[in-house]
Formats: C-alpha cells, structure tokens, sequence
C-alpha cells in the first residue's frame, strides 16, 4: 500500500503511512489483522458514539469519541479522527445540540472509512 485510497470526492479517505510505519515495526500479517479489526470493530464504536450523543450521556460520548480518534489516527483515517476529535470537543464543552449535528458528518466519515479499508485489507 503505497498510495492512499480515496473518497469519491477525491480527498484520501486512508492515508497509509501510519499502517506503512506500523508493518515496519511489527510485520504485514499483524498490520494487516489491526486494520482489519478496526474495520470489524468501527461499527460498534460509532453506536456507542451515537447513542450516547443521542441520549445525552456527554461522558461516555467524550471517551469514545477518545476512543474513535486514536483508533482511526492509528490506522491513517485522519478526516474520520478529525471528526471524532471535533465531537469530543463539543462533548467536553457540554454542548450537546451541537455534538448531535455533529454526528451526520463523522457517520460519513465511517461510511468511506470501512470502504476503504475493505479494498485493502478485507475482512
């Protein structure tokens, strides 16, 4: 992988550096079983994400808003990471009308996010 995979609008959806550096340091079968187990995994974490902004539980939507952000920065999806670690802030600041608006953006994110990762590392 030595090109990014890119959303239909053309911004790179993965950028694959981190997973570059991180088979560099533990192998391709081991960088490889990490994307796809972030892929398996990016599901539940984006409902946890969710249902918490939803039902108004600002801490536990804080911490996997954490939680989404480092996963994603790991495995390259830096425009998923940016909209996790915007969520979180809002979170933090308490203010939860805009944390749910904020949602519909990041679900896209995660949408481009698992289709990529399926064309490079298919579960």
């Amino acid at each position: 992988m030595t090109a990014g995979v890119r959303s239909p609008a053309g911004s790179t959806t993965i950028d694959p550096g981190p997973l570059l550096a991180l088979a560099a340091d533990v192998g391709p079968d081991a960088t490889r079983s990490f994307a796809q187990r972030y892929a398996t995994m990016l599901p539940q974490r984006i409902s946890r994400l969710q249902t918490a902004v939803l039902t108004g539980d600002l801490e536990d939507g804080f911490v996997a808003a954490l939680s989404l952000h480092t996963s994603s920065t790991m495995v390259g999806a830096h425009h998923l990471a940016a909209e996790a670690q915007r969520l979180a802030a809002l979170l933090r600041a308490g203010d939860a009308a805009a944390a749910r608006a904020a949602v519909a953006p990041l679900l896209g994110q995660a949408t481009a996010v698992t289709r990529a990762l399926d064309t490079v590392a298919p579960r």
